[in-house]
């Protein structure tokens, strides 16, 4: 290697949100949106051309926030999706932990969601956590064997720009609140049991 750059286009039109995420000896994978066909895209490498449409239609101009994890060589996929133009979201949880993508739906006609992300526990369980446009904080997870959701902050979620990581049983989330300042919360996923 000789430490150059090496740039590769991935879509031919305007794109939106994107999450790249690799696994071991697996292609690494980046999903993303695109705004004139409004359809969410996965396509993996080494040249990520000919992506497979993975979403038909989330229903907006904008693109829906996502996030993308592997845990061993099957991949999981969180988004925001609508149909109303942003009165109304889903957040939608898909996995292609069975061969092909299947999808559940976390949260139903919420208010729009301003920022998301994903963590896998060990055990290979989703932990998901979304603000949404009312500054409310949801975690969502399959931990227990059944999806279960619940709001762990009210009016105090700023922003889009949040990161989760799961550790030794605990999900730490990384977010902006309300005043724009930076906050560490930290979930025990028994809040759901």
């Amino acid at each position: 290697s000789t430490g150059a750059w090496v740039k590769s286009q991935v879509a031919s039109s305007s794109t939106g949100t994107a999450a790249i995420a690799v696994s071991g000896t697996n292609p690494a994978t980046i999903v993303y949106n695109q705004w004139n066909t409004r359809r969410i895209y996965v396509t993996e490498g080494p040249d990520f051309l000919n992506g497979q449409t993975l979403i038909q239609s989330y229903g907006v101009d904008q693109g829906p926030p996502l996030s993308l994890k592997y845990f061993g060589d099957k991949r999981h996929l969180v988004y925001a999706y609508t149909h109303d133009m942003y009165t109304h979201y889903n957040v939608k949880y898909s996995t292609d932990t069975s061969g092909s993508w299947q999808t559940t739906t976390l949260v139903t006609s919420g208010p729009g969601v301003s920022g998301l992300d994903l963590s896998m526990d060990p055990d290979g369980k989703a932990h998901v956590v979304h603000c949404n446009q009312d500054d409310n904080m949801l975690y969502s997870s399959n931990h227990t064997g059944a999806w279960k959701t619940v709001t762990v902050l009210n009016g105090t979620c700023g922003g889009s720009n949040l990161d989760t990581l799961y550790h030794d049983g605990i999900l730490f989330v990384v977010y902006r609140n309300e005043g724009h300042f930076l906050s560490l919360l930290k979930i025990d996923p028994a809040i759901l049991n």
